[in-house]
């Protein structure tokens, strides 16, 4: 029987329901105030918050004007920027249709049509909850997609299914269909990614491509390396910032609640099949209460993602115009599996019957990563409690010797510096990932 078939026995008893991002957030964020006192100790070294902060002083003082970068989409930021922007859209083998971007040159480069010199390709691929928009939110001596192109790179923005820029499908409607959201990691990993590379590659005819990913964007290449999908070939060098495989040692207070609480099964149970879905006025909501309370905006980003002095706070509004772009319920299921069962391996059905029908295994199998052979680069953060110190340390172990070629720790780091801090332009893009995509990228 097809893999499809048990999505089908797992799904909600019930039509999908797209429920407003803010009630995901009030979930999240009100879990986490009722839970304080109970898991004290996975919040306390987090609530770095001034303790004479009041937040409606903070809005009586807040006079200033937003940031004018608020609200433009993924087109409208990268043109502003001065930089050539291109729309691509990649159909999957299942169907599902995802809209990918690409930033051919740098911004003072001029036109390069008709050029006959090929550029090396770079793939940015985003991490969970997130998109490509992640990658060319700050300016253009922050962030890493203008800094690739400004040194001669042909970059590429991919998006995973179910995010902002990939809900779309040849059969299936997203608002209406429940088998649209029957997905995890797994797909991202043998779905995705190889037919985003294909895409890539038959387009610039370029013979290997780098790869650069963060968080979940890692995790799917992990996957899809160690079950030996023959696309990761293409990959000549793997960036890993803030990587994932094993998360149980994951120390984020709201996802350790969400984990043990098992609400991702809860909401599919009822229903609710899109995590963190993307209505534009939600989205201007969030940005406005990060406008108006920069500190406690701060603060919720830091007890999910690690504390952090690196970002940009003024800023945040502008990340949260367009973040979270969501994904499927499934997805944060097959998370959540990782978290309480300690390991990396495929999604599991949740019952021996269906898991043999699948896998032909009562268990799901684990992703092997003892065959994963792309040359790898990692970047960790000592104070990211989503890649947690211990559950990469235990990835390394996992890896073939020869695999890691370089290794980078940032004391200060959390989750998101990597992406949003404009910090990582100089600590991380330029000095360490720009000289490694140089040595590999051939």
């Amino acid at each position: 029987m097809k893999k499809e078939m048990f999505w089908f026995g797992l799904q909600a008893r019930s039509n999908p329901t797209m429920v407003p991002m803010r009630l995901y957030i009030l979930l999240f964020f009100g879990v986490l105030l009722v839970q304080a006192i109970r898991y004290g100790d996975l919040v306390k070294d987090y609530m770095i918050i001034d303790e004479n902060y009041h937040f409606y002083d903070e809005i009586e003082m807040n006079n200033k004007s937003k940031d004018e970068d608020d609200g433009l989409t993924m087109t409208e930021l990268v043109q502003k920027r001065g930089y050539t922007i291109n729309t691509h859209y990649v159909t999957t083998e299942d169907g599902y249709i995802l809209t990918i971007f690409n930033i051919p040159e740098g911004k003072t480069e001029g036109n390069t049509e008709g050029k006959t010199n090929k550029k090396p390709v770079v793939l940015l691929q985003h991490g969970l909850f997130d998109s490509s928009y992640t990658w060319i939110n700050n300016y253009e001596t922050q962030s890493l997609g203008y800094i690739l192109a400004d040194q001669g790179y042909d970059v590429w923005l991919g998006n995973n299914r179910g995010n902002t820029y990939g809900r779309n499908h040849t059969t299936l409607d997203p608002d209406k269909d429940n088998e649209f959201w029957e997905f995890s990691y797994d797909e991202m990993g043998s779905q995705d990614l190889p037919a985003m590379i294909d895409y890539i590659v038959n387009t610039t005819s370029v013979q290997s491509l780098a790869y650069v990913g963060h968080s979940e964007g890692t995790i799917q290449v992990f996957a899809s390396g160690s079950d030996n999908i023959k696309q990761t070939k293409l990959i000549n060098l793997f960036i890993a910032l803030a990587p994932v495989a094993y998360v149980e040692h994951v120390r984020s207070p709201e996802v350790v609640v969400l984990a043990r609480a098992n609400m991702a099964k809860t909401l599919i149970n009822r229903g609710h099949l899109e995590f963190f879905p993307n209505p534009r006025e939600d989205h201007v909501l969030a940005s406005d209460f990060c406008y108006h309370g920069e500190q406690l905006c701060n603060f919720m980003l830091e007890t999910f993602c690690g504390p952090t002095k690196n970002m940009n706070k003024t800023r945040l509004q502008v990340y949260v115009s367009e973040t979270p772009a969501g994904t499927s319920t499934y997805n944060l299921d097959h998370w959540v599996q990782g978290i309480i069962n300690g390991t990396f391996a495929h999604y599991d059905y949740g019952s021996d019957e269906a898991n043999l029908q699948v896998y032909g295994t009562t268990s799901p199998p684990r992703y092997d990563l003892s065959k994963f052979s792309i040359k790898t680069a990692l970047f960790t953060g000592s104070n990211d409690i989503l890649a947690d110190p211990m559950d990469v340390e235990r990835l390394v172990d996992e890896l073939a010797p020869d695999t890691v070629v370089y290794r980078d720790n940032q004391e200060d780091f959390n989750h998101l510096d990597f992406v949003w801090s404009p910090i990582a332009a100089e600590r991380i893009y330029r000095d360490k990932v720009l000289p490694l995509l140089k040595q590999y990228n051939v």
